[in-house]
């Protein structure tokens, strides 16, 4: 059931799986673009959809940052890699809450902003 649906592994995985896996991407991150600004925190994941999801449940997420790109820049430039990687913008910053990402995504997400942190290095 855990790997057939991949909503409820989201909504089970327990806490310090998720640290570690924030840890492993903002690491990760600043690796393949080390002019890249990643950090993690304890954020709160909310279940449900609609305009007031009611149900938070703890999370973590890694907020990301490129020198030289706006976080709507920056957001835009990771929907349009290859990777089509989404995130939330906050605090001028992108985010990923890691309980909607796999360990397997995390070096998906470092390529992507490796590569355009490559791409803005020669503009």
């Amino acid at each position: 059931l855990h790997d057939a649906l991949p909503i409820y592994r989201m909504m089970t995985t327990p806490p310090d799986v998720l640290r570690t896996r924030a840890q492993a991407l903002a690491r990760a991150i600043r690796e393949k673009a080390p002019r890249a600004k990643a950090d993690s925190r304890a954020s709160q994941a909310y279940l449900g959809s609609g305009s007031l999801p009611e149900e938070a449940i703890p999370s973590f997420a890694v907020g990301t940052s490129l020198p030289g790109l706006s976080a709507a820049e920056l957001a835009r430039a990771l929907r349009l890699d290859p990777a089509c990687v989404f995130g939330r913008i906050e605090d001028e910053q992108v985010w990923f809450d890691v309980r909607t990402i796999t360990d397997e995504q995390v070096k998906a997400i470092a390529d992507a902003l490796g590569r355009i942190a490559k791409e803005n290095a020669k503009g």
